[in-house]
Order: C-alpha cells, then structure tokens, then sequence
C-alpha cells in the first residue's frame, strides 16, 4: 500500500505520520473486499493524506483511498491535529461499511438475475 503525505504550510511530525499509517491499515485490514474479487495485492491500494491549516489556525484533515478505479474521501475539521485522525478514521470505517454493503447487494443481484435467466456456469463434463 503507497501512502502520501501532502501539507502546504505545515510540517508532519513523525509520530502523526505513524498514527494516521496504523489507522488506515487498520481499516484497510478489515477490509479484503477492498482489494477485489481477485484478491489483488495491497500494492494497488494508493492512500492519499492532505492536512491544510487554515488563516484562523484550524485544521483540514482529508484521506482519499484510491483501489480498484473507485474512490474512498473523508474530510474533517477541527483544531486539535490527533483529535481530527480518530474522528476522520471513525468517518472511513462507516464509508468502507457503506461499501462493502452496496457491493453485496450488487453480487446477490447478479446472482440472482443469473438464477432467473438461468445463466449459470456450466461444468464441464468428464470424459
């Protein structure tokens, strides 16, 4: 999994780089289905972290999680950095498990489309 830290006008500590690492693997690890029906490698996974401060010493904390051609963004705002890391992670989780959900339902609708169409796949049979 690539990770990329992006901040204009702040300079990331080493202990806040590891935080926000452990969250999104944590996440990540959660969730295979991410990766795709092919069990891809985390390799293809891109995580992309911006932190902006604001004119009035706020923060902008924004994860984008790239995989498979879709796109995973959560933004918050807040004034203490670390406060912001566990509420944007707790963000992720619920957007990973909105997705996990609408791709079941995809697979059982499929399925079932199959089923009625009656499009299984055939076994070969044995000579």
């Amino acid at each position: 999994m690539q990770i990329t830290f992006y901040s204009p006008r702040l300079e990331l500590t080493s202990a806040f780089t590891e935080k926000v690492e452990k969250s999104v693997v944590k996440i990540v690890d959660k969730a295979p289905f991410l990766l795709g029906p092919k069990k891809r490698k985390q390799d293809s996974m891109k995580v992309k972290v911006t932190v902006e401060k604001g004119w009035s010493g706020n923060f902008k904390l924004t994860i984008k999680l790239i995989f498979a051609n879709q796109k995973i963004i959560v933004t918050d705002r807040g004034n203490d950095l670390y406060l912001l890391v566990d509420l944007v992670q707790q963000k992720l989780e619920r957007k990973v498990r909105r997705y996990q959900g609408k791709r079941l339902k995809q697979e059982q609708r499929g399925a079932q489309l199959r089923k009625k169409l009656r499009i299984w796949p055939l076994k070969e049979k044995e000579e």
